[in-house]
């Protein structure tokens, strides 16, 4: 199935979760991550099965002051 992985379209498994897809392109430290929109908490990954044409975003979180 297609997904759509910080706006470029990307072949995946049809039963591949939320976490194993940021794990094969990210390190998830510092990083936070949307699906369609919604922010989703990292407890959240491993529950959640990607479907076909999800959005995926990931942004890297930095401090500043």
């Amino acid at each position: 199935m297609e997904v759509y992985y910080n706006q470029k379209k990307m072949s995946v498994t049809d039963d591949i979760t939320l976490k194993e897809l940021v794990e094969l392109n990210e390190d998830l430290t510092h990083k936070a991550v949307w699906l369609n929109n919604k922010h989703i908490p990292l407890s959240e990954f491993e529950s959640i099965h990607l479907k076909p044409n999800d959005h995926i975003k990931v942004i890297r979180i930095r401090g500043g002051g």
